[in-house]
């Protein structure tokens, strides 16, 4: 039997992408492992997955001010490059915990397949060793691949600066990775770890899919022939549930809706986000 891991961190909306995908290799004979955030244990191990728990200090980090105020795009631009700081300094413990658990877990299971959330930078230098059996798999567009409309962090600051801002973030995603890679050389001494092959990995030479629905966001054509838009994915979550006779006949009368919610990241100003909603 073949054996895939996925590596996710992050909140629900950065873990059920995976699940649905864990879902359709599961159904294709794969064994599936997961590595996820400790809090998800119990929902993973329900649907019969073996699971491996990241320290759940990481998604406490993102409920305390600072990672609101950075996620939910809160406070002055000063004020944010002041939580980075103070979020970076909190989770240096937990990055070296959580690349020493990758790296044990990844040495025990061998998977035959890797699938790796963005933010799980340590993967990016598996990927490299092992050409050929890893994936980044991303639920959000503009992680890894520049976009012209928007930056990094969701702000739209001009064309040119966009680009610019992909570049340096990418830069300093390969320099972490590099770190983790120095950490272990008997398993990466053979791995180009230049800032720029780190780089050149994961945007231009090594498999990527953004699990997005091409309705709804197009391929930018100056991406590189490694990025795929692949289309949504969600397990099927309905065994136990109907849906009520009002929204079966909402949708037998209009059959493409478009469903706007509030996500599963923190929220510094929920009623002014919520106002958006309701005006549109």
């Amino acid at each position: 039997m073949m054996k895939a891991l996925l590596v996710s961190f992050g909140t629900r909306g950065d873990i059920e992408p995976f699940l649905a995908v864990g879902e359709v290799l599961r159904e294709r004979g794969w064994e599936v492992v997961c590595l996820f955030p400790e809090q998800f244990r119990d929902e993973v191990e329900a649907i019969r997955y073996r699971f491996h728990g990241f320290d759940p200090a990481f998604l406490e980090l993102l409920r305390d001010a600072d990672g609101q105020r950075i996620i939910g795009g809160g406070g002055s631009p000063l004020g944010r490059v002041k939580s980075w700081i103070a979020l970076a300094r909190k989770g240096m413990r937990l990055n070296r915990e959580s690349g020493e658990l990758q790296q044990r877990v990844l040495t025990d299971e061998s998977p035959d397949l890797l699938l790796y959330h963005p933010k799980s930078l340590f993967n990016i230098i598996w990927a490299m060793a092992n050409p050929g059996k890893a994936v980044l798999v991303s639920p959000l567009p503009g992680v890894a691949h520049p976009l012209e409309d928007f930056g990094p962090v969701f702000k739209d600051h001009g064309r040119l600066m966009n680009r610019l801002e992909h570049w340096i973030v990418n830069n300093i995603k390969a320099a972490t990775a590099r770190s983790f890679a120095r950490k272990y050389p008997e398993a990466y001494s053979h791995v180009e770890t230049s800032l720029s092959a780190i780089r050149n990995a994961f945007v231009r030479d090594r498999p990527a899919v953004y699990l997005i629905s091409p309705s709804l966001f197009d391929r930018p054509a100056d991406w590189p022939e490694n990025a795929k838009i692949v289309g949504y994915f969600e397990r099927d979550k309905t065994a136990d549930w109907t849906p009520p006779s009002e929204l079966q006949e909402f949708l037998e009368n209009y059959q493409r809706p478009i469903l706007i919610s509030f996500g599963s990241m923190t929220n510094p100003e929920p009623e002014k986000k919520t106002r958006i909603f309701v005006d549109a």
